[in-house]
């Protein structure tokens, strides 16, 4: 009978074993349906590649970090990054954030601001203390990945500013997001 040892390994590192397991592989060849994200590509970084959707942030960060544009510069996750009252990120926001570890690592130089909103429903207090939840909560996976402290800020806004209308469950869901601002490359 065959034994087999059991590794226990968190939750940042098993994102990141991911991440850089699927850029070992190459991407399946695919025609993209309309609407749907297609495969990823690989985008050169100073000491690697790294995998990512065409148009995703993680792209888009990337290609802006290689690049000469000066800071400041946001960026927004694609999906829904929260359920309502909850300061855990949802699994594509996990595996969005271990991405965004692995290409911050390679700019060591850089320096961010996560912003966090929440939608319009409820007290506003409660709102401003989940939202500072949720950026300090991405913060410290960002931690775990190797992304310096003291190169990370975090700002809870609460119920400000919403990119979507409030009176529908998606566009709510939408308002319950962390933007990462790029400060300093």
């Amino acid at each position: 009978m065959r034994r087999t040892k059991h590794i226990r390994i968190g939750m940042p590192a098993l994102l990141a074993l991911a991440v850089v397991s699927a850029c070992h592989r190459p991407s399946p060849v695919q025609t993209k349906p309309e609407g749907k994200p297609g495969p990823a590509e690989l985008i050169e970084l100073p000491n690697g590649t790294i995998a990512a959707r065409p148009g995703s942030a993680v792209e888009r960060m990337a290609h802006y970090l290689a690049s000469q544009e000066p800071a400041p510069r946001t960026f927004r996750f694609e999906e829904a990054e929260f359920a309502p009252w909850s300061a855990h990120p949802n699994r594509e926001t996990l595996g969005t954030l271990a991405s965004i570890g692995v290409v911050l690592r390679q700019y060591p130089q850089t320096r961010i601001r996560l912003t966090g909103y929440t939608d319009n429903v409820g007290d506003a207090g409660r709102n401003l203390t989940l939202s500072t939840q949720r950026v300090t909560t991405l913060k410290a996976l960002l931690i775990a990945q190797g992304v310096p402290e003291d190169h990370i800020e975090t700002q809870g806004m609460g119920m400000a500013d919403p990119i979507a209308d409030n009176g529908t469950e998606a566009g709510r869901a939408r308002n319950r997001r962390v933007e990462i601002t790029i400060t300093q490359k």
